[in-house]
C-alpha cells in the first residue's frame, strides 16, 4: 500500500509542477504579446505633422522669383525659393503660421497659412519690387 501512496504523491507533485509550468508560460506569453501589440500601435499612428508649400512671384509681372528667403513664424524655420519660385516646409506642427518672404530689391511680405495634420497648406506669396 505504501507503493501506491508514493506513486499517487509523485503524480500529484508532477501534476502541480505541470500546472505551475503552464501558469508561468501563460504569463510570459501574455507579456510577449503585450509588448508586440504596443509596438504595432505606435508604428501605425497617423501623421501628426503637416506642411506648407507655394510659389513666390513678382506682384507686377506674376513671374516666379528664385532666391527668396521664406521664414515661418513662430517656428523660425527658413527656406529659399527654388529657380521656379517654389518652396516647401515639411513636418511642421499643426497650427497657424505667418510665412514671411523677403529678398533684396523687393518689399517684405507676410501671408498666413493654417497647417492641419497630414496635409499641406497652399500659400502663394507675391512680392513687389522696390
Amino acid at each position: 500500500m505504501s507503493f501506491i501512496r508514493k506513486t499517487e504523491s509523485a503524480f500529484k507533485f508532477l501534476s502541480e509542477s505541470e500546472t505551475m509550468k503552464n501558469f508561468v508560460m501563460t504569463v510570459l506569453l501574455s507579456l510577449v504579446m503585450l509588448v508586440s501589440i504596443s509596438g504595432c500601435v505606435e508604428d501605425s499612428a497617423p501623421a501628426a505633422t503637416g506642411g506648407i508649400n507655394g510659389v513666390v512671384s513678382d506682384a507686377t509681372t506674376g513671374e516666379p522669383i528664385a532666391g527668396v528667403n521664406l521664414t515661418l513664424s513662430p517656428s523660425g524655420l527658413s527656406k529659399i525659393s527654388g529657380n521656379d519660385g517654389r518652396y516647401e516646409f515639411q513636418n511642421v506642427e499643426p497650427q497657424q503660421y505667418d510665412v514671411q518672404a523677403q529678398k533684396v530689391g523687393y518689399k517684405y511680405n507676410v501671408k498666413s497659412a493654417t497647417v492641419s495634420a497630414g496635409q499641406f497648406a497652399k500659400c502663394d506669396i507675391a512680392i513687389e519690387a522696390k
